[in-house]
C-alpha cells in the first residue's frame, strides 16, 4: 500500500510539472512569480509581443490615465482557426458568432425574410411591435449645439443605477435604459420560448427604435443618460460566444463595428470597479478588453476605481464631460478618444 501511494504521488508531481511547463509555453499566465518583481500582467506581455493598439483608461486608484493592451497569442490562434461559414452581401465574410450581431438594418431585414418563411405568425408580432415605436416622424439632431447623450455601461449593475441618477440629476436629463418600451413584452416572450435567433433580431429591431426615442428626446432640448446601448448589447453577445479566458480577435469587423446606420452616442462611459481580488492581482475585467476593440461607436471613455467609490467615478465623468458643454448644458466640442 505505501509502494502504491509512493508510486501515484510521484506520478501526480510528473503530471503537475508537465501541466506547468504546457502553461509556460503557451503563456497561458496567471499572477507572477517573485523573479517578475512587481511588473504586472499586461506589462508582462508586452515584454513578449508588440503593442498593437493604446486604450485610454482612467485608472483613478492608479493614478494613471494611460494604459497599453496587446493581442494575446492566444488571441492571434484564434483568428487563425476560426471557421467561415458564408459571405454577407452587407459586409464582408460571416462567421458563426457574427451572424449573431447585427450589421444594419438592411441585413436585419435580409434575416427577417428568411422568419417570415417559417414563423409568419412571429414575424407579424414582431414588425407590429417595431412599428408601434414609431409615433411621429422621426427628426435629425445636429453634430454640435444640443444636449449630449450620453451612455453609462458597467458590469455592476446596483452601481451603474445610482450614477445614472446621480448624473441625471447634476444634468437635468432623462434617465432611460434599452430596449424601448414598446418592445419588452415582446423580447420576454421570445425569451421564454427560447427562440434565440428570432429574439436576436427582434433586440437588432429594438435598438433602431431605442435610437429612435432617444431623437424624439433631444429634439425636446432635453440631456439623455442611457443605461446601455449597442456597446452593450454586443459586449454581451461576443461573450458569451467565447469562453474565458479568450477575447475575440479584432479581425471580425461585424462583431465589433458599430452600423454606420445606428446612431452614435456622444460619449460612452464603461465604469468597471476594483475588487480586492483585483487589485492584488492587477486583473482587468475581460469586458475592459471587448470595449477598447469597438469602432465607429462614439467615443469610448473606460474608468477604473475601488468598489464603491461613487464620488471619484461621478467626478472623473464630470471632468471629462464638463469642458464640452457650455453653461446651458449644450454639446459645443465634439468628446476626443
Amino acid at each position: 500500500m505505501l509502494v502504491l501511494k509512493t508510486s501515484l504521488h510521484f506520478c501526480c508531481c510528473i503530471i503537475s510539472v508537465a501541466l506547468t511547463n504546457s502553461r509556460k509555453d503557451e503563456h497561458f499566465m496567471y499572477p507572477l512569480t517573485s523573479e517578475e518583481g512587481n511588473k504586472s500582467y499586461i506589462d508582462f506581455i508586452q515584454s513578449l509581443y508588440p503593442v498593437h493598439y493604446t486604450t485610454k483608461v482612467v485608472d483613478i486608484k492608479n493614478k494613471s490615465v494611460t494604459r497599453k493592451f496587446v493581442e494575446p497569442y492566444y488571441c492571434r490562434e484564434v483568428t487563425k482557426r476560426r471557421n467561415v461559414s458564408g459571405t454577407n452581401k452587407f459586409g464582408g465574410t460571416i462567421t458563426k458568432q457574427e451572424a449573431r450581431v447585427f450589421t444594419n438594418m438592411s441585413y436585419i431585414h435580409y434575416r427577417l425574410q428568411l422568419v417570415k418563411k417559417l414563423y409568419n405568425d412571429t414575424y407579424e408580432d414582431i414588425m407590429s411591435s417595431y412599428n408601434s415605436c414609431f409615433t411621429t416622424k422621426d427628426v435629425g439632431i445636429p453634430e454640435l449645439n444640443r444636449k449630449p447623450f450620453i451612455v453609462i455601461e458597467s458590469k455592476y449593475k446596483a452601481e451603474k443605477t445610482k450614477i445614472m441618477k446621480i448624473l441625471c440629476k447634476s444634468l437635468g436629463a432623462r434617465c432611460i435604459n434599452p430596449p424601448h418600451y414598446k418592445m419588452r413584452m415582446l423580447l420576454k416572450r421570445l425569451n421564454r420560448v427560447n427562440f434565440y435567433g428570432i429574439q436576436n433580431l427582434a433586440n437588432s429591431l429594438a435598438m433602431y427604435a431605442y435610437a429612435y426615442f432617444i431623437r424624439q428626446i433631444l429634439n425636446t432640448g432635453v440631456p439623455v443618460v442611457s443605461g446601455g446601448y449597442y456597446t452593450q448589447f454586443a459586449c454581451s453577445k461576443i461573450e458569451r460566444r467565447y469562453p474565458y479566458p479568450f477575447i475575440p480577435p479584432p479581425s471580425q469587423k461585424m462583431t465589433y463595428t458599430q452600423p454606420t446606420d445606428l446612431m452614435p452616442a456622444d460619449v460612452i462611459f464603461f465604469i468597471d470597479f476594483i475588487t480586492e481580488v483585483g487589485a492584488v492581482r492587477n486583473y482587468y475585467h475581460r469586458s475592459v478588453y471587448i470595449y477598447q476593440r469597438f469602432r465607429n461607436t462614439g467615443t469610448i471613455k473606460i474608468i477604473r476605481n475601488e468598489y464603491g467609490d461613487l464620488n471619484q467615478t461621478i467626478l472623473a465623468i464630470k471632468r471629462i464631460l464638463l469642458p464640452h458643454l457650455d453653461k446651458n448644458l449644450n454639446l459645443v466640442k465634439k468628446i476626443k478618444p
